[in-house]
């Protein structure tokens, strides 16, 4: 006798039939999302292009369903933006907006290293973990695989803040890290066209160590600092000064990144 592959109905306390049932769309939506996502960090999708949900839906080898779900999820992250009888289109960060999601990733991230600190949930292997991450950055640099170098660079901060043990806040820092990536990445492909920029990714590069440092220290108002100031050090490699930024940064507690600082300390020595 075959053996029916059909789920056995689930019913709640009343003996009402369940009507939550898994459904695969849902799946497809969120692998959709994912892909959707990949296209924009590495520019596959140009930013400020329209995002045809047929086109897409044969691109992706889905119905138009869950590219209408997954584009739905890409808005809710604020990466899409759609626009009545016009459609949708991925979208293009205005630097005061970008400046805000660091502005944003700069005291969460701090918040969930520290919540990883006193919940004691960073234990040595994961230091050991991000210190790999690390070094496999500076080998991503070094080779001018910026992807690559992305990649570990989101898992690095990834990993602090599932550490933290508040989904919440791990659901948050993952939107605003998106947000940050693709910046990142239209930055890495200016690369050639923009001054400073592979100084500036080495010194990123390297306060990355400063946080496990940090960390490895257990000193809560340490590790707030540092990376408060390492995410900081994000608005400079992406060029990003608009009038509220000194502002918001004296909003984080004076916090500024240390190549930032020093010329300003240089002049005052001067003066005196």
């Amino acid at each position: 006798m075959r053996t029916s592959t059909l789920a056995t109905p689930r019913h709640d306390a009343d003996g009402a039939e369940s009507t939550l049932t898994p459904v695969a769309a849902a799946s497809l939506g969120r692998l959709a999302a994912e892909r959707l996502l990949q296209a924009l960090e590495t520019g596959a999708i140009p930013v400020g292009s329209r995002l045809v949900e047929a086109r897409l839906a044969v691109m992706l080898g889905v119905s138009r369903g869950p590219v209408r779900d997954a584009l739905q999820y890409l808005e809710q992250q604020g990466l899409v933006h759609r626009l009545p009888h016009r459609g949708s289109f991925a979208v293009a960060f205005a630097p005061d907006e970008l400046a805000e999601v660091v502005i944003l990733r700069a005291d969460l991230e701090a918040l969930a290293a520290r919540l990883g600190i006193v919940r004691r949930s960073i234990r040595p292997r994961d230091l050991a973990a991000l210190l790999e991450h690390t070094d496999a950055m500076v080998r991503a640099v070094r080779a001018r695989r910026f992807e690559m170098f992305l990649d570990h660079e989101m898992a690095f901060h990834r990993l602090l803040a599932e550490r933290s043990g508040h989904l919440r806040l791990l659901a948050l820092l993952d939107g605003l890290r998106a947000h940050t990536r693709i910046a990142i990445s239209l930055a890495n492909r200016n690369v050639r066209t923009r001054s400073g920029v592979p100084t500036a990714i080495h010194h990123l590069v390297q306060t990355h160590r400063d946080v496990v440092v940090a960390l490895e220290s257990k000193d809560l108002r340490r590790i707030d600092m540092t990376i408060k100031r390492h995410v900081l050090e994000t608005l400079d490699f992406l060029g990003l000064s608009t009038p509220t930024l000194t502002a918001d940064r004296r909003a984080l507690g004076d916090v500024l990144p240390r190549h930032s600082a020093h010329p300003t300390a240089a002049r005052r020595r001067r003066r005196q």
